[in-house]
């Protein structure tokens, strides 16, 4: 049986280098792997990725030659060992150094006594690379979060480095937030029912929001099952109301898949909306059929839609929701990869990209309708910018004020409660 930490291993260089995702390999372990293995193997998955600029600090210094010499492999393998002997206290260093070396062996021999040494000295001059991120420098954030200078330099035209230290130590909280379904159940009977099963959770000020404070799979329970909550962050349980819903409104959701703001509208209106679920991708717009009939909802219809190309068919709507594409900054804390792999020219490419689709969408809102935009990123270029240019070249639209914004559009950035980055802008066709 191959060990969990050679699977994390095998995991850690597909994401890395072959373009994979974590969520996607980690749901795709089997049952032959114990529990306990799989707890190991997302840790490990999860804790390279996150701390991997950090990482790679510690073994560029102490490998004394360039990152880019070192095989892969034994890159990955140095990071997992380094990983466990700083974070994981309930792995004894020995036990560390000893599963990295038989990794070694397993790839190249000759590499066993290099990793052997490297991490060694690690042990011994492990306070030294902690000191490094003690200070409030641009450079110690970015070693102390493993975020690239570039997301730092980014973000320090637009808050103070105090704001920044703040937005990634609540990025780590990482809370689980679920939607309380009320066409099938009350949040007082969903939480009874936790109650008994013992899991842990805090009521949140949002009408159908908990936080699940409790370790487990919840999607496993019998209330999952039988569509009484889906799990979804809070700030984008806030839409529904920002949308400002009433009974038999039209509704086009843009860019809808996997459907979260599409099922939480039609749930807080008790299925009597006309909701129009539109994505480019077929196979995720599935999702949605089935989460429709696992939440018990019928008036939501799904359609394939290109929202950067003008589709006269759709018609107009009382309500459209552009939840564009975007960076995704503000859930860098549960998508790690974005870390490793977003660069600057993607987010002005993404701008760009959101402007269009900007333009495209407001043809579907009828006069005196509502058009909200939404991306879970921070990221000015992407958010107010977009929103600015587009009031300035569509005099029809107005920004109009919602309960977290006099404004009209308002970024929520990561909080203690662990949620996440967004941002949200609510415009009236006149």
């Amino acid at each position: 049986m191959t060990s969990a930490r050679k699977l994390a291993l095998n995991f850690l260089y597909n994401i890395y280098f072959e373009g994979a995702f974590s969520n996607v390999l980690l749901n795709s372990i089997g049952e032959e792997v114990d529990e306990k293995d799989k707890r190991l193997i997302r840790e490990l998955v999860y804790g390279v990725i996150e701390n991997d600029i950090y990482l790679e600090y510690i073994v560029s210094e102490l490998a004394k030659s360039p990152i880019k010499n070192q095989r892969r492999e034994i890159l990955l393998i140095l990071k997992m060992a380094i990983y466990q002997i700083r974070f994981l206290d309930r792995i004894p260093e020995r036990a560390a150094i000893y599963e990295a070396v038989e990794l070694a062996r397993d790839y190249d021999n000759k590499y066993a006594a290099f990793v052997n040494g490297l991490l060694r000295e690690y042990i011994r001059s492990k306070d030294l690379y902690d000191k490094a991120t003690e200070s409030l420098s641009k450079k110690a954030l970015s070693l102390k979060y493993s975020v690239p200078s570039w997301i730092i330099n980014y973000w320090i035209k637009s808050y103070s480095i105090h704001e920044i230290r703040d937005i990634l130590n609540n990025m780590k909280n990482n809370s689980l937030f679920i939607r309380v379904n009320p066409i099938k159940a009350s949040k007082d009977k969903l939480k009874k029912s936790f109650d008994k099963l013992d899991i842990e959770y805090k009521d949140m000020d949002e009408a159908f929001a908990l936080a699940i404070k409790s370790k487990g799979l919840i999607t496993k329970t019998s209330e999952y099952k039988n569509g009484y909550f889906s799990i979804q962050d809070i700030t984008s349980q806030r839409i529904p109301n920002i949308m400002d819903l009433k009974e038999g409104l039209r509704v086009l959701d843009l860019c809808s898949a996997p459907g979260g703001k599409s099922l939480a509208m039609a749930e807080s209106m008790k299925d009597k909306l006309e909701i129009v679920s539109a994505d480019i991708n077929e196979d995720r717009l599935k999702i949605i059929e089935r989460e429709k009939k696992r939440l018990g909802i019928r008036n939501i219809k799904t359609i394939v839609n290109d929202a950067s190309k003008f589709n006269k068919s759709l018609g107009t709507f009382d309500r459209v929701l552009l939840d564009a594409p975007c960076s995704g900054l503000g859930t860098m804390g549960k998508k790690p990869e974005i870390k490793l792999r977003l660069k600057w020219r993607n987010i002005e490419e993404i701008a760009k990209v959101q402007f269009e689709m900007l333009n495209i969408s407001k043809n579907y809102v009828k006069t005196g309708g509502l058009f909200v935009y939404s991306t879970c990123t921070i990221s000015k270029i992407e958010n107010e910018d977009n929103v600015v240019k587009f009031l300035s070249d569509n005099e029809d639209f107005k920004l109009e004020s919602f309960d977290d914004s006099e404004e009209g559009m308002k970024e929520f950035l990561p909080n203690e409660d662990g949620s996440q980055g967004f941002f949200i802008a609510k415009m009236r066709r006149k």
